[in-house]
């Protein structure tokens, strides 16, 4: 009943989903194997929460992997394990994980498509771009922000070409045809709705990214009188703070 979460997409709850099935599977045939009466069972509420909270303390855990992967391959091990020192003991990714939200999934596959991202740039494998459009997808199919993930892909494709002109090469055009096509895939079989209620759910989409950039705080209302958006009124508190930090 809360639009800040209803309007998300369900990727996060359709992994829970194929949990379920492959659990019930299982049993199922393990049922017939030994000859026993098999009811399919249906999971309750509580039964999905927790699963749900097992999956992202699962996925919170796999990350510090990734992230330790992406210091290791491009910095060295020391800033591979420190950075993986820091997502292990970061509050704000220990209680994220404990939620029963989207949150550390898109986390999760955010960042995966960061460490493509490096191996675009040293390889240029048109496997490493097909593998950053499906982090990227299931990213933006947890939760819609997600999709920003796509930047540091983008970034990564330019600084390898070294300039504009190479930009327009075919092998340069290829890999951006793959990634695209594997990436438009990936949203869809992220987000099924798109398959049956196309229209609908991408003004779904379009309408929850403006609910999201247009509501005011208190504090903003306080200092703007409410004329600014919030996306505005964030830049214009947290940049200097970037600067400041780096």
């Amino acid at each position: 009943g809360d639009l800040d979460y209803d309007a998300y997409p369900y990727f996060n709850a359709h992994l829970v989903e194929y949990l379920c099935r492959a659990a019930e599977w299982a049993r199922g045939g393990y049922s017939r194997l030994i000859g026993v009466p098999y009811e399919k069972a249906i999971p309750g509420i509580l039964t999905l929460w927790w699963l749900t909270r097992g999956l992202n303390a699962l996925l919170a855990t796999l990350l510090i992997l990734v992230v330790f992967k992406i210091g290791r391959e491009n910095f060295g091990g020391a800033a591979g394990l420190t950075a993986a020192a820091f997502l292990a003991l970061s509050p704000a990714d220990i209680v994220s994980c404990h939620y029963a939200t989207c949150d550390t999934t898109a986390a999760f596959f955010a960042t995966l498509s960061v460490l493509y991202a490096f191996r675009i740039y040293r390889y240029g494998r048109y496997r490493d771009y097909v593998l950053a459009a499906i982090s990227v997808a299931c990213a933006f199919a947890a939760k819609y922000h997600g999709g920003m993930a796509i930047l540091p892909v983008l970034t990564a494709h330019i600084l390898r070409a070294g300039g504009l002109r190479p930009l327009f090469k075919s092998g340069a055009l290829g890999r951006i045809a793959v990634m695209g096509v594997a990436g438009v895939a990936m949203t869809f079989l992220a987000i099924p709705n798109l398959f049956t209620h196309f229209k609908e759910t991408v003004q779904d989409i379009v309408a929850f990214m403006f609910q999201i950039s247009s509501y005011r705080g208190i504090e903003e209302n306080v200092r703007f009188g409410g004329k600014m958006v919030k996306f505005m009124f964030s830049m214009k508190r947290n940049l200097p703070i970037m600067a400041q930090i780096i």
